[in-house]
This record gives C-alpha cells, sequence and structure tokens, in this order.
C-alpha cells in the first residue's frame, strides 16, 4: 500500500499498481469524484 499525500500523483500511482482486470474504486469526499476521469485516462495510456 502506498500513502500519496498530493492528489494530483494519484492517477500515476494507480496505474502502476493496476493489472488488467483489476477493479479500482475511489471512495472519500468532496472532490474524489474529479479522480475517476483522471484515473481512466492515466490507464488508457
Amino acid at each position: 500500500m502506498t500513502a500519496v499525500h498530493d492528489k494530483t500523483e494519484i492517477p500515476d500511482v494507480v496505474a502502476g499498481m493496476a493489472k488488467p482486470g483489476d477493479l479500482v474504486l475511489t471512495m472519500g469526499a468532496g472532490d474524489v469524484t474529479d479522480l475517476g476521469p483522471r484515473i481512466l485516462d492515466r490507464l488508457s495510456k
């Protein structure tokens, strides 16, 4: 598990951890919903 304190780094961290077939969930409050599209964009590269 990796602790990430700068949310701009989260898509890169998730992309480095996720493998084909994995399910990635984001949970939180506030602007956590902004992460989904950014993570998907990073995973598609």
